[in-house]
């Protein structure tokens, strides 16, 4: 093809991609025209004043926005108003679509329902005021709504748009009742309500004198940013427990509103449950809430509650009830260690002689690096993270000068570092056992005094052996490629080979049923650690039945991603313990301890080995 030709085609293309755009540019703008000539209404949303709104049968709802552009409710009472409702309502006025113009001067406005309409607006803007919208039935497609402007032509409104106008009250007002701002709660004061009695001045039933408050629960927010329990002791408050009840205040919302109660012993406060009282800032004034009873016939479990600023009361879900703490210090904070579990990088433990350490390294995983092993059980490390996470205090005594509790010596110290980039550490101590011997006194993170029971301190106290693999032959069964075994003095060497699993040694023998090597593999991958008999294998293992093994195995399986092979073990099993037939005495390679096995691991081999037969005879 020549160039002329070539840029000939080329202009061609750009004219004709301009044209095509040039097209849809303008059929983008004709479209734009025709949706704003559509438009009821010339204003914009933030020039509507004032919007009163009457739905049928209902009673009227007044609104007005003020200069800075922040609505508020002035009918039928002075109520705070949903700030992005109001604003929707205007946007949706300000937009509002005629779909189809039905009659420019309606002589009956009763066939459309405009007569008696389903919602009258009317609206005040910065131009004009007294503007009257009416909307009427569905018309017959049940699509759109009758409507009408200053009782003028009658034209259609979509349903969307009619929803987005016909509002109530419940839905335009602002329902929370509790407004924490950007600072969020920073106080917060509990406290429960009971019937005082006096004691009868002669026989029968006591008298009433009133309601008594119960000792307050004070709770503060710390410059730090933790919670802090003020009263009725000064303490370290239990974050989950005080944001629980925060977040149950912070969105909870009123329903079904009586702005002027008559009786608040109707309502069940008089005397209230309970009273509580929320700062959002520093300095600022509270507000406070009273609780009272189940609402009547209420079928979603709601409770009476009434703002004091206010005095209406309003109905709200009664979940909150959950949160309420049950006793003044319920919401001290009890448990051993309150830092974050997913910050611990390192445990140090200390007991007696006993000392062990394990780190998280971000390639391995939990590593015991002191005694320094290579079998760390991951599961053990994370279930045990998990249960101190959940270990709390039963009591906390008042430490007085020379209190004996054991803690300048600890009988155990956890030691956790916490953090990577400026790590810290948090310590939780057990001393000596109080007297009556069922609990010993502790010491939490936080350095308060507090007692634990004795079913706590076994699960704190630790050896390094709980944190490493019980399984004795860690290799995936998938992955095995040769087996080597001795048992009852015989000697057998399986080999994975493409087609099938075959026996190598003894010649003479071969493999019936590869089935029996699947169960010789769930023997050896579930054989697990019973217990540590010894710290060390003993110099005579004539006493454990390890000088002359029952079952000696070792496994060759393929690992990572390069599948380099593996030796696993071996493992040598020895005599059944005198104090338990069900265990048996054995020793890993790699592993300085004398060990006790199930006898499962026997049986299972006992098992495979039946599918052995002799080779036939050529």
């Amino acid at each position: 093809m020549k160039a002329r030709t070539t840029i000939a085609l080329l202009i061609a293309l750009i004219v004709l991609s301009g044209g095509y755009w040039l097209m849809i540019q303008h059929e983008q703008s004709a479209q734009q025209a025709r949706e704003e000539a559509k438009k009821v209404f010339s204003f914009a949303p933030e020039e509507i004043r004032h919007v009163t709104l009457e739905r049928l049968d209902d009673a009227a709802i007044e609104g007005s926005r003020d200069e800075a552009g922040k609505w508020a409710i002035t009918r039928p009472a002075s109520i705070p108003a949903n700030q992005e409702l109001w604003k929707r309502l205007a946007g949706a006025v300000a937009e509002l679509s005629n779909e189809r113009t039905i009659e420019n001067e309606p002589a009956d406005l009763t066939k459309y329902e405009l007569d008696r309409p389903r919602l009258t607006m009317t609206l005040d803007t910065a131009t004009n005021s007294g503007v009257r919208l009416t909307v009427g039935m569905a018309d017959p497609t049940q699509s759109f709504r009758y409507a009408s402007v200053n009782e003028g032509a009658v034209f259609l409104v979509s349903n969307r748009e009619f929803f987005e106008l016909d509002r109530a009250l419940l839905d335009l007002r602002d329902r929370r009742l509790i407004h924490v701002g950007d600072e969020g709660v920073t106080r917060l004061e509990y406290v429960r309500f009971r019937q005082k009695r006096s004691a009868p001045a002669t026989e029968g039933a006591s008298t009433a004198e009133g309601p008594e408050e119960s000792v307050p629960v004070i709770l503060e927010k710390s410059p730090e940013g933790t919670w802090q329990l003020r009263s009725p002791v000064q303490a370290r408050a239990d974050e989950e427990l005080v944001q629980k009840l925060i977040s149950e205040l912070q969105y909870a919302q009123g329903r079904d509103y009586v702005a002027t109660p008559e009786q608040l012993a109707d309502y069940g406060l008089e005397p209230p449950g309970a009273r509580i009282a929320v700062s959002a800032g520093i300095g600022k004034t509270p507000q406070t809430l009273y609780f009272g009873g189940t609402a009547t016939g209420d079928p979603e479990g709601g409770l009476y509650v009434r703002r004091a600023e206010t005095g209406e009361v309003c109905v709200m879900d009664g979940s909150i009830i959950s949160a309420f703490p049950e006793s003044p210090d319920a919401f001290r904070e009890q448990r051993l260690f309150t830092a974050r579990a997913a910050d611990i990088r390192a445990m140090e433990y200390r007991s007696g002689h006993e000392e062990f350490r394990l780190e998280l390294d971000p390639a391995k995983g939990w590593t015991l690096v002191q005694p320094a092993v290579d079998d760390t059980d991951q599961v053990a490390v994370s279930n045990f993270i998990s249960t101190i996470k959940m270990l709390k205090g039963k009591n906390f005594p008042e430490e007085t000068p020379g209190m004996s509790t054991g803690l300048d010596q600890p009988s155990i110290e956890w030691t956790l570092t916490l953090g990577s980039e400026n790590p810290t550490e948090a310590t939780l101590r057990v001393g000596a056992p109080l007297s009556r011997g069922d609990f010993y006194y502790a010491r939490q993170d936080t350095g308060a005094l507090t007692t634990i029971t004795n079913l706590d301190y076994g699960i704190l106290k630790k050896t390094p052996y709980d944190f490493r693999s019980r399984t004795l032959l860690d290799f995936q069964k998938q992955n095995a490629t040769r087996v080597r075994l001795q048992f009852e003095g015989v000697q057998f060497e399986f080999e994975k080979r493409p087609e099938k699993w075959v026996i190598v040694e003894p010649e003479s023998k071969i493999l019936e049923n590869q089935g029996d090597i699947g169960i010789l593999l769930d023997a050896l991958t579930k054989a697990k650690l019973r217990t540590v008999e010894a710290p060390t294998v003993p110099s005579d293992l004539s006493p454990y039945g390890l000088d002359t093994p029952i079952l000696v195995v070792s496994v060759v399986a393929k690992v990572g991603p390069s599948q380099d092979a593996k030796v696993f073990g071996p493992v040598q099993v020895g005599k059944p313990a005198e104090d338990d037939s069900k265990v048996r005495f054995a020793v890993v390679g790699g592993r300085p301890e004398l060990l006790r096995v199930g006898q499962s691991v026997v049986d299972g081999v006992r098992e495979a080995l039946k599918g052995v037969r002799d080779r036939p005879s050529q």
